[in-house]
């Protein structure tokens, strides 16, 4: 009598033993850089939206100067995210049902803010506001005889301003992970109890 499974995968198409970790209910699987940058790529874009928006209300000229730089400021930011989830330590953690919660609720509320028109806005617009004086701190936007001015209307302060702004939010949606990370717990502690 044959004591394999008839319902295992053949051994070809099984993971290598150092990709297969079990935590929890899922298995470790190989990294998909190809599919974390299409996540990446709707997650920052879609984000992104109200900050268009203002930035091109408030340029007054070079509007193609200005989008180009939000597009490469996003751009960073999708690189810079599907780098870090094809990592295998991210990996690890996303296989954890709570990581992997909080993960969706954090992205999700965040890409419900920007799709819902008045809230994204308000929201972008005073993380925007900070960067900008940043970005004229920086520049010397606001004293002209400063060594910077020059760059002042450049594609490289619009690039700073939009990555300054992008830092902000990320450490507003760190924050924000920790504080639905606390609830989760919370409400798993209770059901457990």
């Amino acid at each position: 009598m044959d004591s394999q499974n008839p319902y295992q995968a053949p051994s070809a198409y099984q993971l290598p033993a150092e990709d297969v970790e079990e935590l929890g209910d899922l298995p470790l699987q190989p990294a998909s850089p190809l599919r974390s940058l299409v996540r990446w790529s709707f997650v920052c874009f879609i984000s992104a939206a109200p900050s268009f928006f203002w930035g091109m209300v408030i340029a007054d000229e070079n509007f193609a100067m200005k989008g180009a730089a939000m597009v490469t400021g996003v751009l960073i930011f999708v690189a810079m995210y599907t780098a870090v989830d094809c990592t295998r330590q991210i990996r690890k953690l996303m296989t954890d049902r709570t990581f992997r919660l909080v993960a969706k609720i954090v992205y999700g509320t965040r890409i419900g803010m920007s799709i819902l028109f008045p809230i994204g806005l308000y929201i972008d617009m005073i993380f925007g506001l900070f960067s900008i004086a940043a970005t004229t701190t920086v520049f010397q936007i606001d004293h002209q005889q400063g060594p910077l001015a020059p760059l002042a209307d450049s594609f490289w302060a619009f690039l700073a301003t939009t990555l300054f702004q992008g830092v902000l939010l990320n450490f507003f949606l760190f924050a924000y992970a920790l504080v639905v990370l606390a609830f989760v717990l919370a409400i798993k502690y209770i059901r457990a109890h």
